[in-house]
This record gives structure tokens, C-alpha cells and sequence, in this order.
């Protein structure tokens, strides 16, 4: 009996170890791509898919070209974050942003989360990617163990482009046209 028991405990923790999902959440940038005239602010905001599984805290560190970019408005619109451990800081010196946010119970399954929204302004022309931290950015399962299911990041790749030439502006109040 004991021998049975034995070999449908570690049957069940081999199907658990090789067919239970335990990362699947992804976070992404969006856009993801563009381009936007020096001078100009544009936003971006971090979005998450749980692939079904409940989470209820999200970590996010993200990173971007401090010679390329500056925050203009570090939050624009609704998020899910109901509760902030670490409310959204940056530093447009360290091309940084970082925060933790909670979801109260029973957590939030979604494909399409608005976690937080920023606006850019771009400072210098010249190509620029914004990433996610890989030590600083993770999402937590609603399991009451903290368990990390992010699967995937994807970063976003822009263009900072110099506005075209408008040249000198001619007027005559003799000949209007």
C-alpha cells in the first residue's frame, strides 16, 4: 500500500513538473515602434498579459536612452494598480523608471492590462530602445506564494528624427499673396 502511495505521489509530481505552467505572464511596450520629431512627447505605456493565471503584483524596472529621452509625465490614465508599494519614480539622468504595484484580491486575469502610461519628450535625434529591467522586473502569481510567472518582455524601438526645414517665413502688406 505504502509502495502505491509512493508511486502516485511521484507521478503526480513529475506531471506537475512537466506539464503545470508556472510562467506565462508577458509584459509589453506600446507602441512598440515609431518615429517622433525632436521636441515632440509621445506615450507609452506598459502593458501585461497573465495568460490566464490570477496575479496580483507587478514589478517594473524600465530602462531608456537618457540622451534620447526625458519623462515629461510619469503617469497618464487609468491603471489596474489599485494599491503602490513603490509609487512610479524615475530619473531622467539614469534613464530609469521603476515601481511595484499591487492588485487586490482575487487579482486580475487579462490580456490587455494598462499597468502605467508615460510621456516622452524627445531631446536628441538618433535611434533609441526602451527595455525592461531583467533584475528588477517580475509578476506575481494570486497563488499565496509569490510565484513568478513572467515568461517574456519585448522592448520598443524608436526614431528621434530633426524636423523638416520650414525656412524663412516672406509676407507684404502690399502683395498678400
Amino acid at each position: 500500500m505504502i509502495k502505491k502511495f509512493i508511486i502516485l505521489i511521484s507521478v503526480a509530481f513529475i506531471w506537475l513538473l512537466f506539464f503545470y505552467k508556472t510562467e506565462a505572464a508577458t509584459l509589453r511596450l506600446s507602441p512598440n515602434i515609431g518615429s517622433f520629431i525632436l521636441g515632440s512627447t509621445f506615450d507609452v505605456s506598459v502593458i501585461l498579459n497573465t495568460q490566464d493565471i490570477p496575479v496580483n503584483t507587478v514589478e517594473v524596472e524600465l530602462l531608456f536612452p537618457a540622451d534620447k529621452l526625458q519623462i515629461a509625465n510619469p503617469s497618464l490614465g487609468k491603471s489596474i494598480v489599485g494599491i503602490w508599494a513603490t509609487p512610479p519614480s524615475y530619473s531622467n539622468q539614469e534613464g530609469r523608471i521603476y515601481f511595484v504595484g499591487g492588485i487586490p484580491s482575487p487579482g486580475i486575469n487579462t490580456s490587455e492590462g494598462v499597468v502605467q502610461s508615460f510621456t516622452f519628450r524627445v531631446i536628441s535625434p538618433g535611434e533609441g530602445r526602451i527595455t525592461f529591467g531583467k533584475n528588477n522586473t517580475s509578476v506575481l502569481a494570486n497563488d499565496g506564494l509569490a510565484t513568478d510567472v513572467l515568461k517574456q518582455t519585448s522592448p520598443a524601438d524608436f526614431r528621434f528624427i530633426l524636423p523638416t526645414a520650414q525656412g524663412p517665413e516672406i509676407f507684404s502688406p502690399t502683395h498678400p499673396e
